[in-house]
């Protein structure tokens, strides 16, 4: 969420962060969540405080996957999420890791709900104040109780739900702040009911896999092991492994971490959105690089909203363009090279 990447919501709330934090001397072990951490070290704190970075995506090597320890940290610091359940997992999840009666921060702008995820915080915590507020932004206090009982493990939060799909019913796992969390969205749903029939010896990557849904429904024409799932998000990637058992999963930011795999097919429905801000970015990243992943003559089929105008973008990357499915607000493209 830093550089290029990071919308003014990211900006000015950060920003805001910064400025409460010049007015209070942090000591101690810190917890960063849902931040990449290059903002944190050196601009909020003294080097000489342990700074831990919670980030359920790939980032870089300095900044590894892994669970907090409950009970450890003196403090805090978490950047707003965008579903309430996400939310919720997070806070429980820092005040697990909170020792009783310290800190947690949560920044994050208005128009995402920075004001009502006091609601959220107010049954777990025991007290919540508004610390900073300014440029549409706001950093709320919520303090850790002495003794609660928090769902602190990553399985407290499985949500299971059924898939009813032609030719697919299944139990579904998923988890707080994944992709369409427990529900089949509609864009999925057409780009699998639009997906062209595949020889059953083709290699098949789900790009943005999100739970595996639409690598799973492919998975069931291909031999085993024939299809694997990419995606940033790791928590995702424990969802597609819990569903597809034996799947191959590869954390990725886009293809940066692909190397030089080469796939028949590659199916997909990117994500529009960086936090809150609609983009086209990831789209037109995907379409420019996934040639250099495919075997001559293969093909990306993926779903887009129609208000997207970017057939001249597909053309200027592969050779043929057709599109499988109309419907709703939808468009399935499939490009061969």
């Amino acid at each position: 969420m830093t550089g290029k990447h990071r919308d003014w919501r990211d900006r000015a709330s950060f920003s805001l962060l910064q400025k409460f934090f010049k007015k209070r001397k942090i000591e101690g072990r810190i917890l960063g969540m849902l931040d990449s951490g290059e903002g944190f070290q050196g601009s909020i704190w003294s080097a000489s405080n342990q700074t831990d970075v919670w980030n359920r995506t790939v980032g870089s090597k300095d900044h590894q996957w892994f669970w907090p320890e409950k009970d450890s940290y003196d403090a805090a610091i978490l950047r707003l999420p965008k579903s309430k359940r996400e939310l919720e997992m997070c806070v429980h999840i820092a005040f697990s890791s909170l020792r009783a009666e310290c800190p947690l921060w949560v920044y994050g702008s208005n128009d995402e709900g920075i004001k009502s995820s006091e609601k959220v915080l107010w049954p777990l915590a025991k007290t919540v104040t508004t610390v900073a507020y300014g440029g549409r932004c706001r950093v709320l206090q919520a303090m850790a109780p002495s003794e609660f009982s928090y769902k602190d493990e990553l399985s407290d939060w499985k949500n299971v739900t059924r898939i009813d799909l032609p030719g697919f019913k299944r139990d579904w796992v998923s988890y707080p702040g994944v992709f369409a969390d427990g529900k089949l969205d509609s864009g999925t749903e057409v780009l699998i009911k639009a997906l062209p029939s595949i020889p059953e010896d083709n290699r098949v990557l789900d790009f943005a896999c999100g739970t595996g849904l639409v690598g799973g429904v492919v998975d069931l024409q291909l031999k085993p092991g024939s299809v694997d799932f990419l995606d940033i998000d790791l928590i995702a990637l424990v969802a597609v492994q819990q569903n597809i058992p034996g799947a191959r999963v590869i954390p990725s930011d886009g293809f940066s971490r692909l190397e030089e795999e080469r796939y028949d097919m590659i199916v997909s429905n990117p994500p529009y959105h960086r936090g809150k801000t609609w983009s086209e970015d990831f789209i037109m990243a995907m379409v420019a690089g996934a040639a250099a992943h495919l075997n001559q003559d293969g093909t990306l089929v993926f779903v887009a909203q129609r208000r997207l105008q970017i057939e001249r973008l597909i053309s200027s990357h592969f050779r043929k363009i057709k599109i499988l499915s109309n419907q709703d607000s939808y468009r399935v493209w499939s490009a061969t090279l």
